[in-house]
Parts: structure tokens; C-alpha cells; sequence
């Protein structure tokens, strides 16, 4: 009977819970732990207690050698509404993923950590001194040092970037290569070269070997701060110590002249790249036009465009924008004007788009033409928003567009997939008395694409009525009652009328989509098969 009735008592719920809610603080994390490593963490939340920043700090002590388990317990804790993360509990979860080489969780938290100390009106001293903490508690893992450092220089938080880089020197860490040039390439973004050059002389004692990249950076600072005289000392200093200085250092050397509008030094760094068997490249001459251009030397500007066209090397926005700007600032808008085209070709809408702008400057009216050729380069690009806000800006010019400019922005709205907006531009085109066959191939063809059948037929239709259909075509209303045909003969058009509708009854039949697609024989396989399908469902 006493037996019984202690089994009874171990059974009691009332009891039970009294008991769990008198377990000593250890023994709830050892259950705690327990039940994270066996994969059972959902059931954690059924245990009578209450999430805390020092019960989180204890349980992620006892799992800091299993990360899964950390990072798994960590997630679930700060999905209760009653508790939110503190700065100790994401300090030991970084420390924990970096030794597990979980490098992407270990940056996302580092991020949230950063935000998380300005967000509490916290320095980056606490910030450190918590992350520091945990690394002496856990004998692991310094690379969050480092991690921490991009961070504040990716969030371009400098002044704390400097701040941990100093700390990172008082442990005795040498900082990564990559977050040294971040943090001196931040630096020079902020326009703090004095700093830059005290920085790069603390790395070059604490054993950082530079590369390309940081002599490039040391190159900018040197000729914003002291000069370019001292970036080309800096460059022979380290040429001296057999560093293999590439194009962009020599670029950013050239960079320094122009900016000085000593294009004759830039030519001196040019000539020492062909003595070093150096190839310039797109970068290089156009550093050199804009510095022609900014002199209103355009005859030479011109004659380096040509070089750069003779070697193959492509023009950019930048060599385009260089020249546009040499040409307005010398009143050869002619000139300018004839860049047009050739911009567009290479995909350099903007610079082509600026052109317009200049024109009107100089009180020159951009024509309908010029404004439909930039319809087409930003339709090209898939720019359907600038090409809108360019189809407004005509109007609003008093330029009236024609039926060219109407195609094209006809095409890039069903392009967009949107019906709606598609059909009443349409609307407007006929209203306006547009009505060529280039116009309705378009509408046409857009609404073959999006599968809207009834307003295709109804479009041949008009094709037909308005005499647009040419001899030997097929008649409207047999394509649209019978969906298939010989495609033989056919014209584009038509073609993707039939495939459309093949596809549509692709959905209800066995004929394969991808298929449907294809052109040539493959096209008369699918219409057999359609028209099989038809013949089989009549009889």
C-alpha cells in the first residue's frame, strides 16, 4: 500500500511541478543541456522557469564546446517574448561559431552586436571590453577580433575602428591583411590621410606585410596629404624593396597628377609603365582624357579615344562622361552630340542621357529622334523606370512623340508583364491615329507572350479590318477556332500566335511546353501533336 501510494505521488502533477519548481539553479541547466543535445530543445520551454541574461550566460557556458547546441538553445531563447539578448549572451555565442568556423553567423551577430551597442547608447569600449572577456573565459577564439574590426570598418564607423585596432595591437594580435586595407582604405574615404599614414606606419611595426592593394591605398593618401612628389617617392621606395607594383598603383599615381592638372606628369607615370612592361587600360586613358578635357585639350583627348580603339581596349561611362563634359565646357555640342549614338552602343545610356541634359543647358532642343534613341538604349538595359521618367520628361519638354517612341515604350511595358497599363497605352496609340504594322506586331507579340489569346485574335482582327495582313497569311478566325496549323509559310507573328496556343493546350494535353517552344521541325512535331489532339477530341 505504501508503495502504491508513493507511485501514486511520483505521478502527481500538482506535485511534480512543485518539486521541478524547487530544483536548485544547477541542476535546471544540467536539465536544460541536457535536453538541447538531445535534440529535444522544444521541449525546454515546458520547464518552470523564466528566461534570463545570467541563465542564458550559464547555459551557453556549459555548451560552449558544442556550437550546434549554443546556437540552437540561443535561437529558441530569444524567440520568448519575455526576454532579449544582452550583450554578454551575443559576445559568448560569437565566440563559440567563430571556433565552429561558422563565419557567416559569427559576422550577422557581430553586425548585431555593433548596432546593438549604439542602439544603448553603448562605447565601442564596452563593446570590446565584453567581447575580450569572453575571449579570456573561453580561451577561444581571437578571429573574432579581427571579424569585429570589418564590421566597424564596413558600417564606415572609423573612429571605433581605430579604437579596436589599437586594442588588437595591445593583446598582441596582428590584425588580417584584408582589415588593415579596409580600415586605411576607410580612412582615405573619410578624408582622414594624416591618419592614414600614422596607421600604416603602426602596421609596418607590428609586422603587417603589405601588398598591392595597401601600397595603392598608401598611394591615394600620400598624394591627397603631402603631395604626389611623395606618392612617387613612396612608389620608388617600395619598387626599391622588390614589391611587384601593378596598374592600379600606377593608376592612382596618375590619378594624383590629373587632379593637380599636371597631365604632363601623368604622361612621365605612363611612360614608366611601358619601360615596366605594364599594359595601360581603360582606367589609365581615361584618367589621362579627363585630365586633356579638363584643359580643353580635346584634340588630344580625341587622339587617346582613338589609341584606346586601335589597342581594342573599350570605352566606359566614365572615358564617355570625361569627353561629354571636355565638349560642353568647350561649346562643341555638335561633338558632343555625335557621342550619342556611340555611347548607346556601348551601353552607357547614362552618359547619353546627360547629353540631353547638356544640350538644353547650352539652349539646344534634344529632337524626337534623339529622345527615341535613348527609349530604345533604356529599354535595352531593362531601365523601365528611367525610361518612363524620360517619356514624361518629353512630354513636359513640349517634345510630341511619334510612333517609333510609342513602339518602344509599348514594348517595355509588356515587357514589365503589365496588361492592364499595356492595354491602355494602346488605347491612346489608336486614338491617335498610329496604326502601322511595326505598332500592332508589337501589341501583338506582347500579348502572344503574357498567353492572352482572345485579345491577340481580337488584335489580328483590327490587323485584318485595317488591311495590315499580307497575302499568303493565314485568316484570323481559322487560327483562332483551330489553335493549329501548318507552320510553313508563316510569318514571325503568326508563329508565336500558333505557339502560344499550342502551349495553352499544352496544359491539358501531353505535349511538352519546353517543346512548344522550339522553332523549325520541332515546330511541325508539336503542331502534329496538337492537331492530333484536336482531331482525336472531335471524333
Amino acid at each position: 500500500m505504501h508503495i502504491l501510494s508513493t507511485a501514486g505521488l511520483r505521478h502527481s502533477p500538482p506535485l511534480r511541478r512543485r518539486l521541478l519548481h524547487s530544483l536548485p539553479r544547477s541542476e535546471l541547466i544540467t536539465r536544460i543541456c541536457r535536453l538541447v543535445l538531445h535534440h529535444r530543445a522544444g521541449s525546454i520551454t515546458k520547464l518552470p522557469f523564466t528566461f534570463s541574461e545570467d541563465l542564458i550566460v550559464d547555459v551557453l557556458r556549459s555548451l560552449k564546446l558544442n556550437p550546434d547546441a549554443s546556437l540552437s538553445f540561443f535561437k529558441l531563447a530569444r524567440k520568448q517574448q519575455q526576454f532579449g539578448a544582452g550583450l554578454k549572451s551575443m559576445a559568448m555565442v560569437v565566440h563559440i561559431l567563430s571556433r565552429a568556423r561558422n563565419y557567416e553567423e559569427t559576422r550577422s551577430y557581430l553586425n548585431e552586436i555593433v548596432g546593438f551597442g549604439r542602439k544603448r547608447g553603448c562605447e565601442v569600449c564596452v563593446v570590446w571590453g565584453e567581447l575580450v572577456r569572453v575571449y579570456k573565459e573561453f580561451k577561444f577564439s581571437p578571429t573574432v577580433f579581427d571579424m569585429v574590426l570589418k564590421v566597424y570598418v564596413e558600417r564606415g564607423l572609423v573612429k571605433d575602428a581605430l579604437y579596436v585596432f589599437d586594442e588588437i595591437c595591445r593583446l598582441g594580435r596582428v590584425p588580417s591583411l584584408r582589415s588593415c586595407n579596409g580600415l586605411l582604405s576607410g580612412l582615405v574615404r573619410k578624408g582622414k590621410c594624416d591618419a592614414v599614414v600614422g596607421v600604416y606606419d603602426q602596421m609596418m611595426r607590428i609586422g603587417v606585410v603589405p601588398d598591392v592593394f595597401m601600397c595603392t591605398i598608401m598611394v591615394n593618401a600620400y598624394w591627397r596629404n603631402d603631395g604626389v612628389e611623395r606618392a612617387v617617392r613612396y612608389v620608388e621606395e617600395m619598387d626599391g624593396l622588390g614589391f611587384e607594383v601593378n596598374v592600379a598603383t600606377y593608376n592612382s599615381l596618375i590619378n594624383g597628377y590629373v587632379s593637380m592638372g599636371d597631365v604632363e606628369g601623368a604622361k612621365r607615370v605612363m611612360v614608366l609603365m611601358s619601360e615596366k612592361g605594364l599594359e595601360m587600360n581603360v582606367v589609365t586613358y581615361t584618367l589621362l582624357i579627363k585630365g586633356y578635357c579638363k584643359l580643353l585639350k580635346m584634340n588630344e583627348a580625341e587622339d587617346l579615344m582613338q589609341e584606346m580603339k586601335e589597342k581594342s581596349i573599350v570605352a566606359d561611362q566614365h572615358t564617355y562622361g570625361a569627353l561629354v563634359d571636355g565638349y560642353c565646357k568647350n561649346k562643341e555640342m555638335d561633338k558632343a552630340v555625335g557621342l550619342k549614338n556611340e555611347m548607346l552602343s556601348s551601353g552607357c545610356t547614362g552618359e547619353a542621357y546627360k547629353v540631353c541634359d547638356q544640350m538644353i543647358s547650352e539652349g539646344i532642343k534634344p529632337s524626337v529622334v534623339t529622345y527615341n534613341t535613348l527609349l530604345k538604349g533604356l529599354l535595352r538595359e531593362g531601365a523601365f523606370t528611367d525610361m518612363f521618367s524620360l517619356w514624361r520628361l518629353m512630354l513636359k519638354r513640349g517634345v510630341h512623340p511619334n510612333e517609333v517612341g510609342y513602339g518602344t515604350l509599348l514594348d517595355g511595358v509588356f515587357k514589365m508583364g503589365d496588361l492592364d497599363q499595356a492595354l491602355e497605352l494602346w488605347k491612346e496609340i489608336l486614338m491617335r491615329g498610329f496604326r502601322s504594322r511595326v505598332l500592332f506586331d508589337t501589341v501583338y507579340n506582347g500579348l502572344c507572350k503574357l498567353r492572352k489569346m482572345n485579345e491577340a485574335c481580337e488584335v489580328l482582327a483590327k490587323m485584318r479590318e485595317y488591311g495590315l495582313l499580307a497575302e499568303g497569311e493565314l485568316e484570323v478566325g481559322n487560327e483562332c477556332s483551330h489553335g493549329a496549323a501548318d507552320l510553313a509559310g508563316l510569318a514571325p507573328w503568326n508563329r508565336n500566335l500558333v505557339g502560344a496556343q499550342v502551349i495553352q493546350q499544352s496544359d491539358e494535353t501531353s505535349v511538352d511546353p519546353l517543346v512548344a517552344q522550339g522553332t523549325g521541325a520541332s515546330w511541325h512535331k508539336v503542331v502534329l501533336s496538337c492537331s492530333n489532339h484536336v482531331s482525336s477530341g472531335a471524333s
